[in-house]
């Protein structure tokens, strides 16, 4: 006999790097309610399966999977079928991924003089539901030149002093444009 399959559930969405995200797919059936398992997929990818449970006249599959990669994931659930049932595969939706921090830069003195100390600095925080503080490294670069690494400290913070940007004459639309590569350790939930 053929049956519907449908993802119910799929919580938090978005969510952040490494954070768990539960998936519930209902299989819709006549009497007998369908067994056997639903899995779960991300593109090709299988991410993991779910036993059928009925509860209320619901037959449902719960997945858990925490080792998503930063961006959109087209999660589907496919039924495997059993003896009375066909299988089937429900529509995808769409699971967002996003990074578990922050980053805040600045930049002392700016402007600043030619030969000047200028201190690049940038801070590094988790974002709810993560929790703890972020270790590792932080590259600065100006446009795709290196300027130097500095390490996050115990409050995610990092510097770099530097005195060697040049001068930026005569066009002032012509800024250095300081970026940040950053190099984690630890991200915690």
């Amino acid at each position: 006999m053929p049956t519907t399959t449908t993802i119910t559930q799929n919580t938090p969405n978005p969510s952040v790097l490494g954070e768990t995200v539960t998936f519930s797919a209902t299989v819709s059936g006549n009497s007998p309610s369908p067994t056997g398992t639903v899995s779960f997929f991300d593109g090709s990818t299988l991410l993991g399966s779910g036993n059928l449970a009925t509860t209320n006249q619901i037959t449902k599959a719960v997945f858990s999977y925490s080792s998503f990669t930063v961006g959109s994931h087209s999660i589907t659930a496919v039924y495997n079928g059993d003896a009375n049932y066909t299988g089937s595969t429900s529509l995808p939706v769409d699971q967002q991924v996003n990074n578990a921090t922050t980053t805040v830069m600045g930049a002392s003195p700016n402007p600043s003089t030619f030969g000047e100390t200028v201190v690049l600095s940038a801070t590094v925080s988790v974002v709810s539901p993560g929790s703890g503080t972020p270790s590792g490294g932080v590259t600065f670069n100006d446009g795709s030149t290196t300027l130097g690494t500095g390490t996050l400290n115990g409050s995610g913070f990092a510097s770099l002093p530097i005195n060697s940007l040049s001068v930026i004459i005569p066009d002032p639309l012509l800024l250095h444009s300081i970026r940040l590569l950053i190099h984690h350790r630890h991200l915690f939930l």
